[in-house]
């Protein structure tokens, strides 16, 4: 309606007055389904940050876990490196000594060859 409240008549002033109430109404209908839904979303955003938090917290407990794996299987391969060590130290004083022994007779042998060769 185009015209002002002072040329309207009677019937249309109730009407007007009606739609106004009306428009009122819905107005406050409006502003509580609206305070109802922020007070929604700030409780479904604190219960998104709950999940999160319990979420990290969780996946800390087995990131922490998996470091504890990983450090105990690496120490054992480096047990199992260092017996593999020890061993080929132990092979090599073995064929170390075995040289020195195998050197020893050969040179006493190529000894006894000479005296002998001499001796003829």
């Amino acid at each position: 309606m185009n015209k002002p409240f002072e040329e309207m008549e009677d019937e249309e002033r109730i009407k007007f007055s009606e739609f106004e109430a009306k428009e009122a109404l819905i107005k406050e209908e409006r502003e509580k389904i609206k305070k109802n839904l922020e007070i929604e979303l700030r409780k479904l955003k604190n219960e998104i940050r709950e999940i999160c938090e319990k979420f990290d917290e969780k996946l800390f407990v087995l990131y922490r876990r998996r470091l504890e794996y990983e450090y105990r299987t690496q120490e054992q391969e480096l047990y199992i490196i260092k017996l593999t060590l020890s061993m080929l130290i132990e092979d090599d004083n073995v064929f170390r000594k075995e040289y020195q022994e195998g050197k020893i007779l050969i040179l006493s042998f190529l000894g006894n060859i000479e005296r002998n060769t001499k001796n003829f």
